[in-house]
This record gives structure tokens, C-alpha cells and sequence, in this order.
């Protein structure tokens, strides 16, 4: 393991540097009001939190937050703190004054002084940069080296049944327990075992942990029958309500689910498998934590956090009942399929400015019938990836530049998945998928000609040996894209890409 010289206290050199920090505005010299920590000496427990990728990456998401409401609930005395994987030009200053990269952006101290670390891992490629963050914080790598001055390391998230990676095949791992399933009221039985059994050895402490919660698995141990944690029942109370405010331009953004799992076995999709059963809170609980998250945090922008929103038996009604309380609704995944069939779903998003709505594209047909449901009049980009199931559209204040659009409806379709669309004009449409049949881009580009408006223009992109003859659709300009560069040039460059 490469030896780095490590500052005892970071609070030397953030104190002098934190302005010019990349994340700067996490590392502010002062408390956090909704945090609701104690002073550091006061604290009965002290919880850091650990994000496997930048601030920037996953504002809009709510792990984190999550992790944050169950150790507070669990200890209400406790110190909760942050660290987040910091941006690369952060990691060279902090690595070059010895700092620990993770330390928290509330206390400034390093992982050490913590009693237990939760870490949230999202998808697998995350996973790559826990031992980088490990070694660049002066932390043995594996479980079996770090005695009982290090803290427990406790991994889960969605990605937690996919995190093989961290293990050896002697059952060694690079965190001393991995959490399985979902973490409502789970999370908080953890930490408050760990917190009454803080005078116990670590390795004790988590054998207790274990045997009293669902879904941990403890590393080094032989003979472990795991079950997965299951919320069979949830609640307005299991819901995220109280949580800490970031400073980050999602801070005026309330995230709500309105259920769990998902009733579907799509083959492209590893939460179909994973997340069962299927429960849906009713329409009063809802709107009973709506009103909660308006009060507490005041929030202008509401997103209905879901698999597939529109499996709700009660979802029209919702977003009636949700537009009366808030300034912005917005959606977070469903299936083109179902929004096809569900008449009035996509256009009741549409008069109040839904800014980001997530499809899982089904077959060509019905992305075909949906688009132009998807994109309001005047204003909108809808960027479709059927391999990746993804489909957004976000209106005009958060588009990209148009040099830009292209390259990011390929970063969200993957390169040389199948053929690339990307339309421009006040409609705006991309779409991307091998899962779409020989001849299907013909009618996709029909519906496109409704979308692309006011004189856009439509960019078409193939892989190798798959570049059918296009007739475009009157109203549509085959010759040039937004930056300047001609059809064929990229016609030529997906070919050489494959």
C-alpha cells in the first residue's frame, strides 16, 4: 500500500483554502443550521456519510439524505457528516497539502475520529473509486487490517447486491459490512446498536448488529445466511421528510416516493429483478408528506421519485392534488409503454413546466406514439436511449447549448449502442437503442417532424455497416447540426466509432 503523508488536523488547511475549492460551497466556515448537529465534543455518536462520486453528480439524488434522516432519528444526539468524492482539481490540492480526501464538510475531521461510516454506492463503475479514496486517506484497504481504531465501514445502495467487486474469495472485503435490501427503519435499528454498544470491540459490535437487523452481511465471518431487507409496509414515516439542507442548486427541490419496487420484469433492467415486491403508498399518505416536505423545507419544485410513477392506481388525481401545493411537478421514470396507454399522463405535465421525465422505452411503436406527447409546444428536448431506457425532457431554461445537445444525448444513450437521433428546434428529440427494429427509424422520424419546429434541423447517427438511405420528412434539414458540422461527417465518424 503506497504510504502518504497525512496532516494530523485538516482544519489547518481548509480553513485557509476552502474558498478556492472546487466544492467550496460544501465547505463552509460555519455550521449548518439544518443539520441540527451538537457541538462536536457534545455528540453522543458521530455518523459520517460517504458518496463514491462528486457533489455535482448526485445533488439530485437522495441516499445520502436518506442515510442522514435515519442516523438522526436513530440518535438524536449524534453528529452527522458528509464526505462526497471530490472533483479532480479539489483531489490535487487536497493531496498535495496531506490531506485525507475523506474528511467531512461539517467537522473537517478525517474518517478515524468517526464511530461508524456509511457508504452509499449507487452503480458498480462507483465502486472504482473506494480504494482510491481509502489510500488517499492513509486507511488500510481491507477489513482484516484495520483494527478497532478505525471505524466500520458499512456499504449499501442500489448497487449493494452488484458490489462483488469489494470482496475476496477468502471472504475478506474492502468494508467491514455490506447492507442488503432497502434501509427504511432498518438503517435506524443499525446505528442504534452500534450506538448502544459503543464501548465493544468493532468485531463484536457488528456480530450483535447482525444478528438483530435484516440484510447486513459482516466480512471475515463464515457460515452468514443473509436476508434481504424488505419495508413490507411503508409509511408516510419511511418516507425522506427530514433531512439537511446542501448548499447546491437542488436545495429548493423536495424528492417524494410514492412507491416501492416495481411490478415489472423488463430484460434491460437490474431493479425489475431486485425490487420486489411492488407497494404503492395511498393518495392521503402522499399528500400528507407533501405538505410535510412544503412546511419544512419550503420547497418550490417537487419530484415523485418512483420506477414507474405511472403504475399509481391514483397518479391523475396526484398531480392535480400535488400542482395545488407546488410550483413545479416533475417525474421521476416510467415506461413509454404505459405512458401510451395511459391517456393524459404526459400532458398534464406540460402546462406546469415538468422539467425532467425519464421513459423506459418498450418498443419502437410506442416511443414512436409518445414522443410527440412528450415535448410541449415551443419548448422542450427529449433525448430517447432504448438500450439504456432512458428518456428526458427538460425545458428550455436547462438546455444545453446547442453545440453541445448532441454530445450529451450520446452520453446518456451510450456511443454505438445502435443508431443516435437528435432533432433541434423548439421540439426536440434524440433517440438511441438497438432494441429498435430494421426500418423503425423511418417512422420515428415521421414523429419527429411534428416536434422539430420553427426551422430545426435533425441529426442522424448509425453504426458501423447499419447506415440505411433516409427520406426526411418535409420541415426537416438533413445537412447541417448545431455546431456546423455536416451530416455525413458524422455519418462517417459512428461508422469508424462502430
Amino acid at each position: 500500500m503506497i504510504k502518504y503523508f497525512l496532516m494530523d488536523n485538516p482544519c489547518d488547511f481548509l480553513s485557509a483554502h476552502w474558498p478556492v475549492m472546487q466544492q467550496a460551497e460544501l465547505f463552509l466556515p460555519r455550521p449548518n443550521p439544518t443539520a441540527g448537529n451538537p457541538t462536536w465534543e457534545a455528540a453522543e455518536f458521530r455518523v459520517l456519510i460517504v458518496r463514491l462520486s462528486p457533489y455535482r453528480d448526485v445533488d439530485r439524488s437522495t441516499p445520502h439524505l436518506f442515510l442522514a434522516q435515519a442516523a438522526r432519528r436513530a440518535v438524536p444526539a449524534a453528529y452527522v457528516d458528509f464526505a462526497f468524492f471530490p472533483p479532480q482539481h479539489d483531489r490535487k490540492r487536497l493531496e498535495a497539502a496531506g490531506v485525507p480526501l475523506l474528511t467531512g464538510i461539517f467537522s473537517w475531521c478525517a474518517l478515524e475520529v468517526f464511530d461508524v461510516v456509511l457508504i452509499s454506492n449507487a452503480y458498480t463503475l462507483e465502486l472504482l473509486n473506494l480504494p482510491y479514496l481509502l489510500q488517499r486517506s492513509g486507511i488500510p484497504l481491507y477489513a482484516s487490517e484495520r483494527d478497532g481504531r478505525w471505524p466500520p465501514l458499512i456499504l449499501g445502495g442500489s448497487n449493494a447486491l452488484a458490489a462483488q467487486a469489494l470482496l475476496t474469495p477468502e471472504g475478506d472485503a474492502l468494508v467491514d459490512a455490506l447492507f442488503f435490501g432497502e434501509g427504511e427503519r432498518e438503517v435506524e435499528a443499525l446505528l442504534r446498536v452500534l450506538a448502544e454498544d459503543a464501548g465493544l470491540p468493532k468485531r463484536e459490535r457488528l456480530r450483535r448488529a447482525a444478528a438483530s437487523v435484516a440484510g447486513l452481511w459482516l466480512a471475515g465471518e463464515s457460515g452468514q445466511r443473509v436476508r434481504k431487507a424488505i419495508c413490507a409496509n411503508p409509511g408516510v414515516d419511511d418516507l425522506l421528510l427530514d433531512y439537511p439542507l446542501l448548499n447546491g442548486d437542488e436545495a429548493g427541490v423536495g424528492r417524494l416516493q410514492i412507491n416501492y419496487g416495481c411490478p415489472a420484469f423488463c430484460s434491460f433492467c437490474f431493479e425489475g429483478y431486485d425490487r420486489k415486491p411492488y407497494r404503492e403508498l395511498p393518495r392521503a399518505a402522499v399528500l400528507e408528506a407533501a405538505r410535510t416536505l412544503k412546511s419544512r423545507h419550503g420547497v418550490e419544485t417537487l419530484e415523485l421519485y418512483s420506477f414507474n410513477f405511472n403504475t399509481h392506481a391514483d397518479i391523475l388525481a396526484l398531480l392535480l392534488d400535488l400542482h395545488r401545493l407546488f410550483r413545479r411537478v416533475s417525474f421521476k421514470s416510467q415506461r413509454v409503454d404505459m405512458l401510451y396507454t395511459l391517456e393524459g399522463a404526459a400532458p398534464a405535465a406540460q402546462p406546469w413546466g415538468a422539467r425532467d421525465l425519464q421513459l423506459w422505452p418498450v418498443d419502437s411503436d410506442a416511443l414512436h406514439a409518445a414522443a410527440p406527447r412528450c415535448v410541449a409546444p415551443g419548448g422542450g428536448r427529449l433525448a430517447a436511449a432504448c438500450r439504456a431506457g432512458q428518456v428526458r425532457v427538460r425545458d428550455q431554461r436547462l438546455r444545453v447549448p446547442p453545440g453541445n445537445a448532441l454530445g450529451r444525448v450520446r452520453r446518456l444513450a451510450g456511443v454505438g449502442a445502435g443508431w443516435l437521433l437528435a432533432a433541434r428546434g423548439a421540439g426536440r428529440v434524440g433517440g438511441a437503442g438497438s432494441l429498435l427494429r430494421s426500418g423503425a427509424h423511418a417512422r420515428l422520424l415521421g414523429g419527429a417532424a411534428g416536434l422539430a419546429r420553427d426551422g430545426g434541423s435533425l441529426d442522424v447517427r448509425f453504426p458501423r455497416g447499419k447506415r440505411p438511405g433516409l427520406s426526411l420528412p418535409a420541415g426537416i434539414r438533413g445537412d447541417r447540426v448545431g455546431g456546423g458540422l455536416p451530416l455525413a461527417a458524422i455519418s462517417a465518424g459512428a461508422g469508424r466509432r462502430g
